[in-house]
């Protein structure tokens, strides 16, 4: 028995010492200040979604094309959005802009692989927040 009440407490002592605790920092995003007339998506917005991570797939065979040059239309337009609700939506919600279905699918949301970088979604929240302008 005693050999077993130390056999417990040398487990018990490996496993606690063998446990490593990783601090995981937040991340500061600082963006730079609106350009005069504020974030517009021709600027600030298309860069990022015409990037050959999203076009690879968002092109001409995709319901969501990031290659037509109506992008803000399509992107702004009431339409079905995926899994998140029936028609009637637009992929940008002004009300919550960090809750848009342009920022939650790209990270990850709705089984879409996570290709935005902290930045381009406070950029896209910051775009979203200054009005979604042209």
């Amino acid at each position: 028995m005693k050999k077993l009440g130390i056999l417990f407490v040398l487990f018990i002592g490996i496993t606690l010492y063998s446990c490593e605790y990783k601090v995981i920092e937040p991340i500061e995003i600082v963006l730079p200040p609106p350009p005069a007339g504020g974030y517009s998506f021709a600027t600030d917005i298309e860069p990022i979604l015409t990037k050959d991570d999203c076009t690879g797939c968002h092109s001409s065979s995709n319901a969501l094309d990031f290659t037509a040059s109506d992008i803000y239309e399509q992107v702004t337009t009431e339409t079905t959005v995926g899994s998140f609700g029936s028609a009637g939506l637009s992929y940008i919600n002004e009300t919550t802009p960090d809750q848009s279905p342009l920022i939650l699918i790209p990270t990850g949301e709705d089984g879409h692989p996570s290709l935005l970088s902290p930045t381009e979604v406070a950029l896209m929240v910051a775009w979203i927040t200054d009005g979604a302008k042209e």
